[in-house]
């Protein structure tokens, strides 16, 4: 019963297989085939006569203009693959001994033209002229410069061969401008090649390119080189740049000193003798890129900066496990994706789980308070002191990427009971270590890669592992014709330390090793290391309108990868299916629609059932460019192995849920998304339903305002409460919770702008029929939870306990208050260097716990008092 899912998901897979072709309806070079790829020159100064210099101003009056080749005939991707673009389109292209020089013009009705100003980087409704470069030629990687016709730029590097996965953390120092006529709108380019990374620096080389145009007003989207969806791939599908004549390249050689002032004020009680009011800090920093040769480049940073991020959102997290954040630190943003490893390729099943989470570098410290603790003052994150990368490809076909990162020691002031004080160790001084190696075949079709990743620590605190390493293989071949992927890889993991922290990593929520159903698991108290496997398989169809896929995925219960990774769950064996079909012309008043079947399953290694079940997607744009998504799914009956926090396994009934959203035309100055999930359990009282919604206004050509508001209702009737003597105490819960997200941004100049984000947060939940688990795996509600008769239990000041004393615990009813806001002011006054002004508050407060209100809670967020942060950074780059 238990390998049914699994089966059934693995037939389906082979059905569709085998009937593919009869399913498709295409033809050979639409589901794959290699189609001849289009080609232009670059021109450049081959006469040994000095060429007049190009004059980056828009106008393409330059002459060298008129000698180099261009291109035309651009082909939409969308809202009609394969058609030719609305509005023609044409690009020239010229390298000189320092840059690439790219000239667009973009013929469309003057008045019509969509132009907003937004700061750089910013993701607006507007119109584009893009620039792809694969100047490694691998077919999977490129360098992403867009312009609007404003002059604000975007640039990203994209990775994998995938559009969606563009890395907007990567900033370059490079130039554009813009100018509109009588004909529409052109755009000059100067990409300084030591902007660039690539393989071959000798001689006479050819890179992929692509040039791209997206017309705001059409939702259109074309490129010179077509980009269908049928095919496989993104960068894969480009253009090829012939004659690009290197000579050794440039030497790659970039300072950027920074400097920061900054002022903390905070609220402190009366009577607490560590904290001060006020508090100042200066700091100097400084960033460093040297391309060592044309092949890598070592980038550095010295006690780099994070003062101008947005903060995480709130949030109440009543379950075992750890809440994913996403990275918003431009230093680990910036070529993020070299270090991407996903540990499961179903997160969207299973949950995020990744080999590198760079949250865990000046993560907030980790070590406990002393138990006769009066008032502790903690620092909120550990500090980074500095960090260096190494990274690059060969014309072979080797790819490296190395970081290392140093954090300090983080000491925590304690006024103790008696009244002394004392600094105690909260973090020892760490270093983080990723290195990964690959080698490319058969063009980039397939790879052979090697991982590792090292976390060492000093011994400061015993509870921490002092040395956790993570290291494997793996692998990916496309085949077929790029019609079909395989995939994998193997990890092992080793982590040591003393007696008490392997203990402790053998109790936490990824193993439980103590739970008393599990007869397969079993915890040793004097280990001094902990070790175990991590692997995967999975096959996909990437190619086609109809597409699918399968994976395996088993993870040994001694596996953790937790001290610079991110993952929820070891002792695991999951297996997932999906297959699809894209339809890309949809009847009637439907543009286009796509639809999906899933299926998953997920046992223990001991055979425990955790989840298992099946979900219909799909999604649909209309031809007024509206968008409608829909889900529902149905979740078999398991256990829950984490939810009694280390006791036996809990009974999960069926249950079905489902998710809806409808999104609004996004030409429109106000583009509006309301969304909603939630499900039920079947024969228990369990429900959920989630309500939000975002709207996006567009003022004037200058500013954006966009509001998210959500409303959650939430019920458990066997919420985790305690482990309260022998019992497993639990409630039956009801969380409300209500935000809303707000951002303005607003710009001066591309150059000059201003934005705010901030996010009220109110949450309440009360529990009530508290009981103890009787028979954890019992289908039947009553006897899987005994509820506590009246008398059974009384009320004390701060809880309850045992009429007859044998047990206590807290009230777990709760409310929280949260108010978060951030504003930066921009300026970047000239390439590459930036001055930024920011101020930040935060309030917080625990309300009274009586259930949800809006109006008691929304008053004493009012009345508490906050904190707040004055900060101005200037970072000026040096380079060439």
């Amino acid at each position: 019963m238990r390998a049914a899912p699994v089966c059934f998901t693995w037939a389906l897979v082979c059905t569709a297989l085998a009937g593919e072709v009869a399913a498709q309806g295409m033809s050979a070079t639409g589901a794959g085939g290699s189609a001849e790829r289009r080609t232009v020159r670059a021109r450049h100064d081959s006469t040994g006569v000095r060429q007049p210099s190009i004059v980056i101003d828009g106008r393409l009056e330059d002459s060298i203009w008129q000698r180099a080749d261009r291109v035309t005939d651009f082909i939409q991707q969308r809202p009609a693959p394969g058609k030719a673009a609305l509005r023609p389109s044409e690009a020239r292209v010229w390298l000189d001994g320092s840059a690439l020089h790219v000239a667009m013009r973009l013929y469309d009705a003057p008045d019509s033209i969509v132009a907003p100003l937004a700061r750089r980087d910013a993701d607006v409704y507007s119109d584009w002229a893009f620039v792809l470069i694969d100047s490694y030629d691998d077919r999977r990687s490129a360098f992403q410069f867009a312009v609007n016709p404003r002059g604000v730029q975007r640039d990203a590097q994209v990775t994998n061969d995938e559009e969606w996965m563009q890395d907007y953390g990567w900033n370059a120092v490079w130039q554009s401008e813009t100018a509109r006529d009588s004909l529409g709108w052109t755009a000059e380019f100067r990409i300084p090649l030591s902007q660039l990374r690539f393989a071959n620096a000798q001689g006479n080389a050819s890179w992929g390119i692509q040039f791209g145009r997206h017309i705001a007003r059409h939702n259109e989207r074309s490129y010179w080189a077509p980009i269908l969806p049928e095919r496989p791939g993104f960068v894969s599908q480009f253009g090829r740049l012939t004659d690009v004549m290197l000579n050794g390249g440039p030497r790659r050689f970039e300072l950027t000193p920074y400097t920061l002032a900054q002022v903390t004020s905070r609220q402190v009680e009366a009577a607490n003798p560590l904290t001060r009011s006020r508090v100042p800090l200066a700091t100097l920093g400084l960033d460093a890129k040297w391309g060592v040769t044309p092949d890598f480049t070592l980038t550095a940073t010295l006690n780099p900066d994070f003062g101008q991020v947005e903060s995480d959102p709130s949030e109440v997290n009543l379950t075992a496990t750890e809440s994913f954040f996403r990275e918003q630190r431009p230093f680990f943003l910036e070529g993020a994706q070299l270090f991407n490893y996903p540990l499961s390729t179903t997160g969207w099943i299973f949950g995020p789980e990744q080999l590198f989470y760079s949250r865990r570098i000046g993560r907030a410290p980790q070590g406990d308070d002393p138990p006769n603790a009066r008032y502790v003052d903690r620092p909120a994150a550990t500090d980074l002191l500095g960090a260096i990368k190494l990274t690059g490809k060969t014309q072979s076909g080797w790819s490296l990427g190395v970081l290392s990162a140093l954090t300090d020691e983080m000491r925590a002031d304690v006024a103790l009971d008696n009244g002394g004080r004392q600094r105690v160790v909260v973090e020892p001084l760490t270093q983080y270590s990723m290195a990964r190696l690959q080698k490319d075949f058969v063009g980039g079709e397939s790879f052979v890669g090697a991982t590792a990743t090292s976390v060492l620590r000093q011994n400061t605190t015993p509870l921490l592992r002092n040395s956790a390493l993570v290291g494997g293989v793996d692998f990916r071949h496309n085949f077929a014709g790029r019609r079909y992927r395989v995939a994998g890889y193997l990890l092992g993991s080793h982590v040591q330390g003393t007696p008490e922290a392997i203990t402790a990593t053998q109790h936490n929520s990824v193993h439980y090793f103590q739970r008393p159903d599990a007869s397969h698991l079993a915890v040793d108290s004097a280990r001094s290391s902990l070790g175990g496997l991590a692997a995967e398989l999975r096959m996909v169809k990437i190619s086609g309108a109809v597409r699918w896929g399968g994976s395996a995925h088993v993870v040994t219960s001694g596996f953790e990868a937790n001290d610079l990774g991110f993952h929820g769950r070891s002792d695991v064996a999951q297996t997932a299916g999906w297959i699809g079909r894209n339809f890309f012309d949809g009847p009637g008043a439907v543009r286009n629609w796509e639809a999906w079947l899933n299926f998953w399953g997920g046992w223990t290694l001991g055979g425990e059932r955790e989840k298992a079940g099946h979900s219909l997607f799909s999604r649909f744009e209309l031809d007024n460019f509206w968008d409608i998504e829909a889900a529902v799914e149905h979740h078999l009956p398991g256990v829950a192995v984490t939810a009694l926090r280390g006791g036996p396994a809990l009974y999960t009934p069926r249950r079905i849920s489902g998710f809806a959203s409808v999104t609004s035309d996004a030409r429109r100055s106000t583009v509006a998304r309301l969304a909603a999930n939630g499900g039920r359990d079947v024969g228990d009282a369990g429900s959920s339903l989630n309500v939000f919604g975002q709207v996006t206004q567009r003022i004037a050509d200058r500013a954006q305002v966009v509001l998210s508001p959500s409303m959650m209702w939430w019920r458990s009737p066997q919420q985790f409460v305690e482990r309260a003597g022998a019992h497993y105490v639990v409630g039956d819960v009801k969380q409300t919770t209500m935000s809303l997200t707000a951002r303005v941004d607003y710009s001066f100049t591309p150059q000059l702008s201003i934005q705010f984000y901030g996010q009220p947060f109110l949450s309440a939940g009360a529990y009530r029929r508290l009981g103890a688990v009787a028979d954890a795996h019992s289908p039947n509600a009553e006897r899987r939870i005994r509820r506590f008769d009246e008398g059974e239990i009384v009320t004390t000041g701060g809880g309850w306990q045992g009429a007859n004393g044998e047990f206590e615990f807290e009230n777990p009813d709760f409310a929280l208050n949260e108010l978060r806001t951030n504003s930066v002011l921009r300026w970047e006054y000239r390439p590459g260097s930036t001055l930024f002004l920011v101020w930040s508050h935060g309030r917080s407060a625990d309300g009274l716990a009586q259930g949800f209100d809006l109006r008691r809670q929304a008053r004493e967020l009012s009345e508490t008092r906050g904190d707040h942060v004055f900060l101005v950074k200037l970072s000026h780059w040096l380079g060439r």
